[in-house]
């Protein structure tokens, strides 16, 4: 019985995946035969195109920048705040002793 409803869970998944690629293809379709297929007239200048590609580089620059800053400061504050107690440890245990 455990087979026969993993059968369907991946008869379902694999459904899904062919009803995914269909609907692309079918929107693909109507945009090309509502005439959306004058790509020439909106592409870039390669100035323009440069511009973008410069734009899109710092873009990911800075984000991935950003991603790499806010690591290392919670990494510094993480570090800050066990020292921290640490001493308060150490401090508690002299008084103890």
């Amino acid at each position: 019985m455990a087979g026969n409803s993993f059968t369907k869970i991946v008869v379902k998944c694999v459904l899904k995946k062919y009803i995914i690629i269909i609907y692309w293809f079918v929107t693909l379709y109507i945009l090309l035969l509502l005439g959306i297929q004058n790509f020439p007239e909106i592409m870039f200048d390669f100035s323009q195109y440069l511009g973008f590609l410069a734009f899109l580089s710092i873009l990911t620059l800075g984000f991935w920048l950003m991603i790499f800053l806010i690591h290392f400061v919670f990494y510094w504050i993480g570090g800050a705040l066990f020292e921290l107690y640490k001493e308060k440890k150490a401090e508690k245990a002299l008084k103890q002793a």
